[in-house]
């Protein structure tokens, strides 16, 4: 029996053949490396696929990863992602993706059938902080709209920059300058938020809300919550009882204005107003950045565009920027 070192050796001329090419492949690398060029050789650097479940964590994970990623929303600006309908299509998103954003704490049940599905990792940002949602929930009922305060998305913005840069090692003092950056933004926006908020009068920082997402907001930023037509989630529809009672609450309360948001009707508000005999203010972003172009386009803007919404709204005067 021949051994490996016993083969048949290439003959003489292809190996002949074989070395200009081999020349020819060297040259071209040197030449590429002198251009500044990567070697054919090198790996693309080809962005991280990231699918998100709704526009919130889309603007989140953009912000942090930069060049570095590129960002899919399942749910489509100004559509409610309580109640969304997935398509084949995403599905397929989940699938190719290499990192897969959920916020968890139920805010998306039509999303728990389709984890499944997921081809890469899934994170869920709400992870390291979901003991205070538990803590603050209601009735049995938890909020999953933490990203309404300033100081919470903190942890969504730790928890997306830790899932990039184990995907993506070589660019994780980029991703941490990027999250670094976005942090030190949210607590200047809290403190921003709370200057405007003081301009309305103690009495008067009451909410009224569609959904009662604004828990979090509210402790942030000093304000009472008193009611709202819905609880934490949009999927169950006002009841006339619970509407009457919350028209019965505002005038006890003297609350000066009642609020709708962008994605759900205005109609239950509006009648609320109508019968309390209050004022009807714009529409709140809860579940939704605002469209391109518009001052709600991002997460700060959102929370920005909220403020000067309420103040206006509580006041009957315009925010000062």
């Amino acid at each position: 029996m021949r051994t490996p070192a016993h083969r048949t050796p290439v003959p003489r001329l292809l190996a002949a053949l074989a070395a200009p090419a081999a020349l020819a492949l060297l040259v071209s690398a040197c030449d590429a490396d002198a251009d500044g060029a990567e070697p054919a050789s090198a790996a693309d650097d080809e962005p991280l696929a990231v699918v998100a479940t709704f526009s919130v964590l889309d603007d989140l994970a953009t912000a942090v990863g930069g060049e570095h990623v590129t960002v899919e929303s399942l749910v489509p600006v100004g559509a409610d992602p309580h109640d969304y309908e997935p398509t084949p299509s995403d599905s397929m998103a989940l699938a190719d993706a290499d990192l897969v954003l959920d916020n968890g704490l139920g805010l998306n049940p039509w999303f728990e059938p389709l984890a499944s599905e997921v081809g890469g990792d899934l994170v869920i940002v709400t992870e390291d902080v979901a003991d205070q949602a538990v803590e603050a929930a209601t009735k049995d009922e938890v909020d999953p709209h933490m990203w309404l305060s300033p100081r919470l998305t903190t942890s969504y913005v730790d928890a997306i920059e830790d899932a990039l840069a184990d995907l993506a090692p070589e660019h994780a003092k980029e991703l941490a300058a990027n999250a670094e950056a976005l942090r030190d933004e949210l607590d200047a926006l809290g403190e921003e938020l709370r200057e405007q908020v003081e301009t309305i009068p103690a009495e008067d920082r009451q909410l009224v809300t569609h959904e009662d997402a604004f828990g979090y907001f509210a402790q942030d930023l000093g304000f009472e919550i008193v009611g709202s037509a819905v609880g934490p989630s949009t999927e169950a529809d006002p009841s006339a009882a619970g509407v009457a009672g919350l028209i019965d609450l505002v005038e006890e309360e003297d609350v000066p204005a009642v609020f709708p948001q962008t994605t759900e009707s205005p109609d239950v508000m509006e009648r609320i107003a109508q019968d309390a005999g209050v004022r009807l203010g714009d529409p709140l972003h809860v579940d939704s950045v605002g469209e391109s172009g518009s001052d709600a386009e991002d997460h700060a803007g959102m929370l920005r565009a909220n403020v000067a919404i309420l103040v206006e709204g509580l006041t009957g005067e315009e925010a000062q920027p």
